[in-house]
């Protein structure tokens, strides 16, 4: 994986193109994906994820972005409707190999159109290799988010619709809750889109100073009370308490 992706970013210094030559050094199987000797079998219709990014009435970035993660969320099951083990789900080489592969025209579409050369190579490392803070990746993030928000839950109810849309306009705040330990708790990311919800001031958390102000809030009183001790609602409610004392509401 480490000479394909030194291959690539060679090549974009010499061309300024993404060349996808290298691909058959990757050992493809159209019908099975292998991790570890285990094999996974989904369907992905990319159809569908053109259709999401072509669409006019999603005309913001972070729309097309949560549909794509309850696209992928959603094909991301084995055609017996079994989930995938975690340990497989999580694991960057597959989401390096998708992206490699199946998703490789896709993320040139949503994260190579107009990049300078420098950014351009950071982005192939990020978005085709997965390298890097998990938060700062493409498709394996997408998966992550939308699988903290939603679990095994309908990821197309009008609950879980709202819920990641919400965690996509926001995402400077969220992934900052992200990248902090009580993120390992499952449900600390949910809690906290649940209460931006709940609250209802989006302007208020969009301002560079905020978006950083009230997960480092958050993260202080974390670390003086165990989170993992509230049951799912009363975390909520801590969090959008939190939320309007970090924003002075």
């Amino acid at each position: 994986m480490n000479s394909l992706l030194n291959k690539m970013v060679d090549d974009y210094e010499k061309t300024s193109r993404i060349n996808y030559l290298g691909m058959e050094m990757i050992e493809v199987d159209s019908e099975v994906i292998k991790i570890d000797g285990v094999s996974i079998d989904v369907e992905i219709d990319l159809e569908k994820y053109n259709t999401i990014l072509e669409d006019e009435k999603l005309p913001n970035k972070y729309e097309k972005l949560s549909k794509l993660g309850i696209q992928l969320h959603k094909d991301m099951k084995m055609k017996n409707g079994r989930r995938i083990p975690s340990a497989i789900l999580y694991d960057h080489r597959l989401w390096a190999y998708l992206s490699l592969t199946v998703f490789v025209e896709i993320i040139e579409k949503l994260w190579f159109i107009e990049v300078d050369d420098e950014k351009a190579k950071d982005k192939i490392r990020k978005y085709y290799f997965n390298n890097g803070t998990a938060s700062r990746t493409g498709f394996l993030f997408l998966w992550t988010m939308v699988d903290k928000l939603v679990g095994e839950e309908n990821e197309e109810s009008e609950e879980n619709e709202k819920r990641v849309r919400t965690a996509f306009e926001f995402i400077d705040p969220v992934k900052a809750i992200y990248e902090r330990k009580m993120s390992r708790n499952d449900v600390v990311i949910k809690a906290f889109v649940d209460a931006i919800i709940r609250n209802n001031y989006p302007n208020k958390l969009k301002g560079k100073k905020k978006k950083s102000l009230v997960p480092t809030s958050i993260s202080c009183f974390a670390a003086l009370c165990m989170v993992d001790a509230f049951d799912y609602e009363e975390l909520v409610k801590i969090m959008a308490e939190q939320q309007k004392m970090a924003l002075d509401v």
